[in-house]
């Protein structure tokens, strides 16, 4: 296979800080015309770009990965492949390399296309960035540093302790102190006691009564109330009760049918008839009425005597006895009676006949007589038959075919069938509704027994017994107990019970002494013992005088 070769020529721009740049040239890098990246057995690449060692503006090697623009020159004959990275004619690209162990670059490059030959020239800029320490190192030979200082650690022997007023090491002995007490007395609880002794006072416990040496209390409660089996204590009897079968009836007006009451009712049926139809009797009945039709008065003529009569609307002829009668239209016949009256004088006048009577007093002096009708008559004044009066009677009369003469008109009568119903909860059975109702037995109980539901409970009494517990004497219905207790002891403030006398305490301060060379405190004695320290560090530290230092180093 025939490989062409590619001289490949860089101009690399190193820029220490954002005021300042330095160019450097790299050694051209030959290449064989492959499509690839060649490689020895080893696997390391044989065509690279060799930057050497680089620093920053304050002298410190390059460190870490560093920013790195690639540019190729529009004059190249092909593209290549940077770091990975196809690079076209006249483009530029961005990567990130890390430096080599000395602080330069080694970038791996070769052509983009097979066949291509000639010199591709390229420019690599970067901003170098060398090794930063952590806050508190300082960077020195590629490393970080720091020291650290602290105080010295204070030792002293056991048992002693360091001052740090004195810097020294201090021992404290501490003893009881003598404790000093007045002829007479003891050490007790810090003060030094003596005692003197007297009577105790007596009395008896709350609620006890005193007698002589003694004390008793009198107890009393009420006695147990004792009553015979099935019988319970009431009001101060034994009350007890029996039990039987109530005597049962039925409500007044009830009939008894088992354990049940019942009660029939009959009422009579309401009646209702059809429209125009009323109640008669058993039946419905309707009545029509219409008048009656009346017949024409008969003419008549009568005469008895000096009296004619003559129907109503005749007329009177003086001069005849005969009476023309005119029909009635109504339903009575009017009958005009006209008869002669009688001329009368006064007391004590006489009567004197003629065409016009007169009638002579006593002194022979003649006045007209008086004319006088009988009773009931009217005087007309004139005529032979001057008296009249009116009577009347009944026209004959006849109903149509179909009525009859119903007193006051003509009726024509209709009857058909009553209809009965009764209210809810009633049957009928013809004209009558009936209902049954049902009651309940009335329980009752003899004179002495009380109703219980169907039973009747019967009270017996009996007298009740009285018992008290043991130590109890029974008193009527009360319990009595006598209790006795010994006499209370008691001393007064300061004095102390001692069977039966006051123990009281007297207390005078104590007084303390200590060894030689030791000083009272309170009730202790001390002693210090003072020796000088020693110096010492932890481990990983280093005594220098009076402090301990320790220097750490990490990588950049």
């Amino acid at each position: 296979m025939l490989f062409r070769k590619l001289l490949l020529l860089a101009l690399v721009y190193i820029s220490f800080s954002t005021k300042a740049e330095t160019t450097v040239n790299v050694e051209p890098v030959n290449t064989l015309s492959s499509k690839s990246l060649l490689s020895s057995k080893a696997d390391e690449p044989f065509t690279i770009i060799k930057v050497p060692t680089l620093y920053t503006l304050d002298g410190n090697k390059a460190f870490g990965e560093q920013q790195i623009t690639f540019k190729l020159h529009s004059d190249a004959p092909s593209s290549v492949v940077v770091n990975g990275i196809t690079v076209t004619k006249g483009q530029t690209v961005q990567f990130d390399k890390a430096v080599n162990s000395a602080g330069g670059l080694d970038i791996p490059i070769y052509p983009g296309v097979v066949g291509s030959s000639g010199a591709a020239n390229y420019t690599i800029t970067l901003s170098v960035k060398g090794a930063t320490c952590p806050e508190g190192y300082i960077l020195s030979g590629g490393m970080c540093y720091r020291t650290t200082t602290q105080p010295a650690i204070k030792v002293c022997p056991s048992g002693y302790l360091y001052s740090l007023n004195s810097g020294g090491c201090s021992k404290t002995y501490t003893v009881d102190a003598t404790k000093n007490c007045p002829a007479g007395t003891t050490y007790s609880n810090g003060v030094c006691m003596g005692s003197s002794s007297s009577p105790a006072s007596s009395s008896c416990p709350a609620g006890y009564t005193r007698s002589g040496s003694n004390c008793y209390k009198d107890t009393q409660i009420d006695a147990t109330k004792n009553c015979p089996s099935g019988t319970t204590y009431s009001n101060g009897l034994c009350l007890g009760s029996s039990s039987s079968a109530a005597s049962s009836s039925c409500p007044a007006g009830y009939t008894r049918s088992g354990s049940s009451c019942y009660k029939d009712i009959q009422i009579d049926a309401s009646k209702s008839c059809p429209s125009g139809y009323n109640v008669s009797g058993n039946q419905c009945r309707k009545v029509e009425q219409t008048d009656f039709i009346y017949m024409s008065c008969k003419p008549s003529y009568e005469e008895a005597g000096p009296t004619s009569y003559c129907p109503n609307g005749s007329s009177f002829d003086p001069n005849s006895t005969n009476c023309t009668l005119t029909n009635n239209s109504g339903s009575q016949c009017a009958l005009t009676k006209y008869e002669g009256g009688k001329y009368v004088c006064g007391s004590g006048e006489t009567l004197i006949p003629s065409v016009y009577p007169t009638c002579q007093k006593k002194n022979g002096q003649t006045v007209p007589a008086s004319y006088s009708c009988p009773a009931g008559t009217v005087d007309l004044g004139s005529g032979v038959w001057r008296c009249m009066s009116n009577t009347s009677y009944a026209a004959d009369k006849y109903c149509p075919s179909g009525y009859t003469d119903g007193g006051v008109s003509c009726e024509k009568v209709q009857t058909t069938s009553i209809t009965y119903s009764c209210l809810s909860q009633y049957s009928l059975s013809g004209s009558k509704c009936n209902k049954r109702e049902s009651a309940s037995l009335v329980y009752s109980c003899p004179a002495g027994g009380t109703l219980n539901g169907t039973s009747c409970v019967s009270s017996t009494s009996a007298a009740v017994t009285y018992s008290c517990p043991s130590q109890y004497s029974l008193s009527g219905s009360k319990c009595n107990k006598r209790e006795s207790a010994s006499l209370v002891y008691s001393c007064p403030d300061g004095g102390t019970l001692n069977g039966t006398s006051c123990v009281s305490s007297t207390s005078t301060a104590v007084t303390y002494s200590c060894p030689e060379n030791y000083i009272l405190s309170v009730d202790l004695c001390s002693k210090t013992e003072e020796v000088p320290s020693t110096n010492t560090c932890p481990a990983g530290w280093s005594l220098e005088g009076e402090e301990c230092t320790k220097t750490e180093s990490v990588a950049p």
